[in-house]
């Protein structure tokens, strides 16, 4: 059954409760009931006794009320479903589209006690804003002013890599860069072999900027950051721009 059937079946439902309600208001001085006069009209003159009790009215006014109602419900529940399902089919045929988020504060900076130390980080969020689903995701810093010495030069690709995000799923968060506040030196969140390890630690001592690339199977989008070390030692991010 099509969308206006269903619409059409529901419409016609309701309005006639809403006849049947119209039709059995019997004034209080009659003996009978206006139900027992519909079939005199159709031909049928002998009707049962309880058809002519005026309380088959009442009868007849509750399963209209009941047709009434739940057709106006039932249709209500017919838009609103075809509605969800025009809204879903839309979401599918939008392409995917990068969107990289990040508001000072929890869950993007975090700084926690662990051990006899604290550690901070700082991380982006990313969401697919369009529709369908942004495949084989991967992170790069891209650049970095000034540009620090690091083992294998840029890009650098971040641990999180190769996820996917459909347009319904929540935001993945995604971390950028950590310090421990013994240091006096932070770390892009990318794997490195034990030799690289010290070497690619950078000094905190001067704010730095950064462009981020998330690139999918899909599609791609950068953005601008700036990044510094508080007297704490603890991270702070801040969103300048996209730069696509």
């Amino acid at each position: 059954m099509g969308k206006f059937s269903r619409d059409f079946v529901w419409v016609v439902g309701s309005a006639f409760g809403a006849l049947v309600m119209v039709a059995m208001q019997t004034p209080a001085e009659t003996a009978v009931s206006n139900l027992s006069t519909y079939p005199k009209y159709f031909g049928f003159p002998h009707i049962a006794e309880w058809i002519s009790n005026p309380t088959a009215d009442t009868w007849a006014f509750w399963i209209g009320l009941l047709f009434f109602v739940g057709g106006i419900l039932g249709f209500i529940h017919t838009r609103r479903k075809a509605t969800r399902a025009e809204s879903k089919e839309d979401e599918v045929k939008a392409p995917p589209q990068i969107e990289i988020g990040f508001e000072a504060g929890f869950p993007y900076e975090i700084t926690e006690l662990r051990g006899e130390h604290v550690f901070s980080a700082v991380r982006i969020g990313i969401k697919n804003a369009g529709g369908g689903v942004l495949s084989n995701c991967r992170v790069f810093v891209d650049r970095i002013s000034p540009m620090p010495e690091i083992v294998g030069g840029l890009p650098l690709e971040l641990e999180e890599k190769g996820f996917n995000i459909r347009s319904d799923d929540p935001e993945k968060i995604v971390e950028i860069a950590s310090h421990w506040n013994h240091m006096n030196q932070l770390r892009f969140s990318a794997p490195a072999a034990t030799f690289a390890e010290g070497i690619n630690y950078i000094d905190d001592k001067n704010p730095m900027t950064f462009v981020v690339r998330v690139a999918a199977t899909e599609c791609q989008r950068s953005a601008t950051f700036k990044l510094e070390t508080d007297t704490e030692k603890a991270l702070h991010l801040r969103f300048v721009g996209y730069m696509s």
